[in-house]
């Protein structure tokens, strides 16, 4: 693929730095409270996620590391922790606290740190001597322990996009606060983005397995989705925050119109 292919990363990055920034203040308040921990990391494996996929960081880390395609492990494993903690924190949403609730999220995190360990297991196993920074995917779709590295960081964000679409879309009706509710609607259309993302990856790492060379759905349909969900999902967290604070802003300001004929009148009275 040629290296002037180019993908604007800095957009969604911004938006998840915002995101994570609005935040900070939540976090240092309540930072034992696990729903705050939850949205705090969420946010900030996802930046680390596309500050680690941008061509100039992964030639970077190639480089800097010796290591060809070291970017990958890392990328997926912070594509892991984000798809753990995302789904740790809808449960936490949807169901009220209680033991059954703790074991789902334990088993959870359990079964991603294993995909981690996997992940991190497979690449040390395989044989990937070509840099790759735009095509990995594909270039070593058949390439044992290399294939399984793949496969997993796939199938692991597939599993938590639907599961995350699933539960979010059955809490929907439940949700009273007009600003969360559009927050909702923004992760989901996150997520959905998600589920793109991984069909078109998977179909271009399948049909290689056939010798068909379908690589375009890989390097060229599939990006945009990916950046598509991280833009959404940080607006999606953005907004049940600062749509409140906007709505307060204009209700003040609308009061401030509404009493400047009375401050004008008390001038005239008393200049």
């Amino acid at each position: 693929m040629s290296p002037h292919f180019h993908i604007p990363y800095a957009v969604p990055t911004a938006l998840l730095v915002v995101a994570l920034v609005s935040r900070v203040p939540t976090f240092l308040r309540a930072w034992r409270d696990p729903e705050v921990r939850a949205t705090t990391l969420l946010l900030l494996w996802a930046t680390a996620v596309l500050v680690v996929i941008t061509p100039a960081n992964i030639d970077r880390l190639n480089r800097r590391t010796g290591v060809a395609n070291i970017a990958s492990p890392w990328a997926y494993s912070f594509l892991t922790a984000f798809c753990a903690t995302g789904l740790a924190m809808i449960i936490r949403w949807r169901e009220a606290p209680s033991p059954r609730r703790r074991r789902t999220i334990r088993r959870l995190y359990a079964a991603y740190t294993g995909v981690v360990v996997a992940l991190w297991t497979t690449f040390a196993l395989a044989d990937a001597p070509v840099p790759r920074i735009y095509d990995l995917d594909t270039y070593y779709a058949d390439t044992p322990w290399m294939r399984e590295h793949i496969l997993l960081y796939l199938l692991a964000h597939l599993t938590s996009c639907a599961v995350s679409t699933r539960l979010l879309w059955k809490w929907f009706p439940q949700i009273a606060n007009p600003w969360l509710k559009a927050g909702v609607v923004l992760l989901q259309l996150g997520f959905a983005s998600g589920l793109v993302y991984d069909a078109a990856k998977l179909t271009a790492v399948t049909a290689r397995w056939s010798g068909t060379d379908w690589d375009a759905l890989s390097t060229r349909a599939a990006p945009p989705f990916a950046l598509a969900q991280a833009a959404l999902l940080a607006i999606g967290f953005i907004v049940p925050q600062a749509g409140p604070a906007l709505t307060g802003w204009a209700r003040d300001r609308a009061e401030y119109r509404r009493l400047r004929p009375l401050w004008r009148a008390v001038k005239v009275l008393a200049p």
